[in-house]
Order: C-alpha cells, then structure tokens, then sequence
C-alpha cells in the first residue's frame, strides 16, 4: 500500500518505540494483543495510598509466581511501570524509607530486618513479625510507620536514637 499513510511494523515491540515511544512501552506492547486479555507486565507501579508499590497484573500466584502483588492490569499508558519494587520505591515513593516501602510491597516480607527506635521505651527493636529462632535479648515488631529511621544493627540504632539511657540498657 505506497500510498497509505499506515506503517507495517514486524513486531508491537518496534510500532510502539517508533509511533508511541511516548507512551509507557510495556502497556502500549500488552495493549497491542487485540481481543486476547493481557496478563499484564508484572512490573511494579506506585500505590500511594498504601504506602507500596503493586504489580501489573491480576491474580496473587504464590511467593514465587510472577504476580506476587497484583494491583489490576494498568491500561493507562502513561503510568509508570518498573522493573523491581526497589527501583519502583525510589522513584515514585521516595518520601518513605525505602526499605520500609520494598518490605511492605512483598505480601510475604516478615519486616524488613532492620531496627528501629522506640523512644518511650528507651529500646530500639528488630523490625520483624515475631523474632527468629535463637534470637536473644532483642524484641520484635512490625514498623508501621514509613518515615521511621531504620539501622542496620542494634548498636548503631541505639547509639543514634537512644542517647538519654545508658547503652547497656537499649542493647540488652
């Protein structure tokens, strides 16, 4: 057809880089399967409201499906779409700590491993559901709060967060 106007292109991959490289290009590709339903792109978008990032897709498939956190199928082309809820968190959700932010994108995630600080207590605890086996001496729960500081260690937290008591009790 020399004289249409239309382009024949060999894949969806190169009509959606060449006439919509405007658009998000993993939602113009799943957009270009006409009447078959997209799986989605299982890659992650912002969830502001919930503090996380969700996947492009429908159905939860396991721990270690493809679709570990669905947030629907995105059929706006211009939300954006990435590879991992780490780079998805630092993006979109950068106002939050982003280990906070990845922890609570993973439905199977016990808490993110790092400690915090309780202030009123005096103690700076694990950041986890329920302490692992043979852990001695440290308590556990589950930040709730996205703009809390996180530590690697016990020590660093209570040396930085909990100054007013004698270290010997914070790390106890």
């Amino acid at each position: 057809i020399p004289d249409s106007i239309e382009k024949v292109f060999d894949s969806p991959e190169t009509c959606c880089a060449a006439a919509f490289g405007f658009m998000n290009q993993a939602r113009c590709v799943q957009n270009s399967f006409a009447g078959e339903k997209s799986p989605g792109s299982h890659r992650y978008r912002a969830d502001e409201s919930n503090d996380r990032c969700v996947q492009d897709c429908d159905a939860i498939d396991g721990p270690n499906g493809p679709c570990r956190i669905p947030g629907g199928i995105v059929t706006n082309p211009f939300v954006a779409l990435y590879e991992t809820a780490v780079e998805c968190c630092t993006a979109k959700l950068g106002y939050l700590n982003k280990d906070y932010c990845v922890s609570n994108s993973d439905p199977w995630s016990l808490g993110t491993g790092k400690y915090y600080a309780k202030p009123f207590n005096g103690i700076c605890v694990l950041d986890r559901e329920s302490c692992p086996v043979l852990t001695v001496g440290v308590q556990c729960e589950r930040n709730e709060n996205g703009s809390t500081q996180l530590y690697d260690s016990l020590e660093a937290c209570c040396e930085n967060e909990i100054t007013w008591v004698d270290r010997s009790w914070c790390v106890r």
